[in-house]
């Protein structure tokens, strides 16, 4: 184990001992992500052990499930990646139980510069197309559709048999355009995860953006996203108002 990664394993366990705050967000086979949140309780070498969140921990109590987990530590900002092992109880110091949710121990801790950007769900517009482009012996293009998005990333929906051609963690450039905006990205991506669908037809493919060796596209590229993000923010907080109203 190296060095870098031992040291963040015991952070995380110091983590764990603080009962640090947690955002988990469920990367989930359908388009649209769902976050929750709660405290770090324990972890093992085989096991993190979280608080069972007091809203939303349902749709995370299957089995196998990819979570991303985003944490803070003295100020500085990590996540990782695990899978779901089920609802637990917990028994406590005091030796009094509690209801807990069980993940896998991590395998790798990434530090943030900053906190993971919003997403916003875009399955409600007209289907945004892009197209993967991944550089190997040689040139091959992937079409997907954009599902979600922010500034920092996106999910893409794509057929089941083209993931064949990618692997995770590997660079390739993304193209698309968004609503109302004329503007055309075209963007260095990272592999993070793959969800196979439940139909088994199609899969979404979670990706980071990556910054450009030309830092003129990289800020205007994060302005363009930024904007789109926040309008979109505003809408969908004005329908759920207005949704507010209509159910009283």
């Amino acid at each position: 184990m190296s060095a870098a990664r031992t040291t963040r394993q015991q952070l995380l366990a110091h983590a764990c001992e603080r009962n640090e705050r947690v955002r988990l967000r469920l990367l989930a086979a359908h388009d649209d992500d769902h976050t929750v949140f709660t405290r770090l309780l324990a972890c093992t070498d085989e096991h993190l052990i979280v608080f069972w969140p007091s809203e939303g921990g349902i749709e995370m109590a299957g089995r196998g499930l990819s979570v991303e987990v985003f944490f803070e530590h003295d100020g500085e900002h990590y996540a990782l990646v695990v899978e779901t092992v089920g609802r637990v109880r917990y028994q406590l110091n005091d030796r009094t139980t509690t209801i807990a949710l069980r993940l896998t121990a991590p395998t790798a801790i990434e530090h943030r510069q900053q906190r993971e950007a919003f997403r916003v769900s875009v399955n409600d517009l007209p289907p945004i197309h892009t197209t993967l482009t991944v550089e190997d012996e040689q040139k091959v293009d992937i079409r997907g559709r954009v599902t979600n998005i922010s500034s920092s990333g996106m999910a893409i929906s794509i057929l089941w048999r083209d993931v064949r051609g990618i692997r995770l963690r590997e660079v390739f450039r993304v193209r698309f355009s968004l609503p109302d905006i004329d503007y055309e990205f075209n963007l260095a991506a990272e592999v993070m995860h793959v969800r196979r669908h439940k139909d088994g037809q199609g899969a979404t493919l979670g990706v980071r953006y990556c910054p450009l060796e030309d830092p003129q596209p990289n800020a205007e590229n994060t302005r363009q996203l930024e904007r789109f993000v926040a309008e979109r923010q505003q809408v969908q907080l004005r329908r759920a108002r207005e949704k507010g109203r209509l159910g009283r």
